[in-house]
């Protein structure tokens, strides 16, 4: 298994696009100007005997770094890919020359990124999403 960074003219792109429809979109289509927002991202896959079994989105936003649409499909869960991506997130992020970073982390995920190092920094909200998010950092 390797993490790699990709833009969205690498042949892999198409795989991480499927993936996140599927993990982050429920299957649906995506927005018609999804492409062109992705040349403004970092974007990592995690990648299996040739197979993107994972992704990480990185956002820069003000004088920070936002990591989403950080996940693995379930088969390959619970087997380090999920970490490794998070690594990659962190090496990436001071690359672009940031001391942190933060996730908007779901209810079943909040321990996941305790043990990667993140911590809670506000209170549960629901701005844009259907359950309720935490904001977590991580700081380097």
């Amino acid at each position: 298994m390797h993490i790699q960074q990709i833009t969205p003219d690498d042949g892999l792109y198409p795989a991480m696009k499927d993936l996140r429809r599927k993990l982050f979109f429920g299957g649906r289509f995506l927005p018609d100007n999804f492409d062109e927002q992705e040349k403004y991202n970092t974007l990592l896959v995690a990648v299996e005997d040739d197979r993107v079994v994972g992704s990480a989105v990185l956002t820069q936003s003000g004088d920070g770094v936002l990591a989403r649409q950080i996940g693995v499909l379930p088969e390959y869960r619970r087997r380090g890919f999920g970490r490794r991506l998070i690594d990659a997130c962190a090496d990436a992020v001071r690359a672009l020359g940031y001391r942190d970073m933060h996730v908007f982390a779901y209810p079943d995920s909040v321990e996941f990124y305790k043990k990667c190092g993140f911590k809670g920094v506000g209170d549960w909200n629901n701005l844009t999403t259907p359950q309720p998010t935490l904001m977590m950092r991580k700081y380097f």
